[in-house]
């Protein structure tokens, strides 16, 4: 099934402002959105002042809709943040382990982000079916994996959104830290990513039921 698009929001709260932050972040509701929208929060697993927002949308319609309506919460969240906002738009690929909503509906969730180059990019594309897809439709841990690319971003490349419970560093261990993964992980570094392995980033954020 084809997913929405989603406008992806990422802030830095000020380390003496997370809770108030997140109570405000976390209760912006969703009578602010588009008909048909849906809209997730997490946090950074690791630095609990990192707030990110997945917001579903059908048009960059949506976008313009959002932002008109939200200036009292972005107004708010301006006197807590140590940022600026980083928004991206992410539009969907491919659906390796389907879920039933348009957004991860999990307590955890694993950003995975590449950088392909436009070279390489159908090969690429054919190769991590036969890997890094195999790997994630074999474990019973993933509750959802979807690859998007991004559509308007200063940071262009693939994002990978798998959807997990549980320990982190069990899931981890389990799936992308064994010989079989470090092997993939060699080959795209090798082939496929701009940078090689340094150019490989995943972050692991926890929903309001984690935390």
């Amino acid at each position: 099934m084809k997913k929405p698009m989603i406008f992806f929001s990422e802030i830095k709260v000020m380390n003496d402002q997370v809770e108030s932050a997140w109570s405000i972040w976390k209760n912006i509701g969703l009578d602010n959105l588009p008909v048909n929208s849906d809209r997730k929060c997490y946090r950074s697993e690791n630095e609990k002042n990192i707030f990110i927002e997945l917001i579903s949308i059908s048009s960059f319609d949506d976008v313009e809709f959002i932002l008109s309506k939200r200036e009292d919460f972005i107004k708010s969240m301006n006197e807590l943040i140590a940022s600026d906002w980083h928004q991206q738009i992410f539009y969907h690929v491919e659906t390796v382990v389907e879920s039933n909503g348009a957004l991860p509906e999990s307590d955890k969730l694993q950003m995975r982000y590449v950088e392909v180059p436009k070279s390489v990019e159908n090969e690429y594309l054919e190769w991590r079916r036969n890997t890094i897809f195999e790997v994630v439709k074999s474990s019973d841990r993933i509750k959802g994996f979807e690859a998007y690319h991004t559509y308007i971003s200063n940071q262009p490349g693939v994002m990978f959104f798998s959807s997990f419970e549980g320990d982190s560093a069990t899931y981890m261990k389990d799936i992308f830290e064994t010989d079989r993964y470090k092997d993939i992980i060699q080959q795209a570094g090798d082939k496929y990513v701009a940078g090689g392995k340094s150019g490989l980033h995943t972050k692991i954020y926890v929903s309001e039921l984690g935390l």
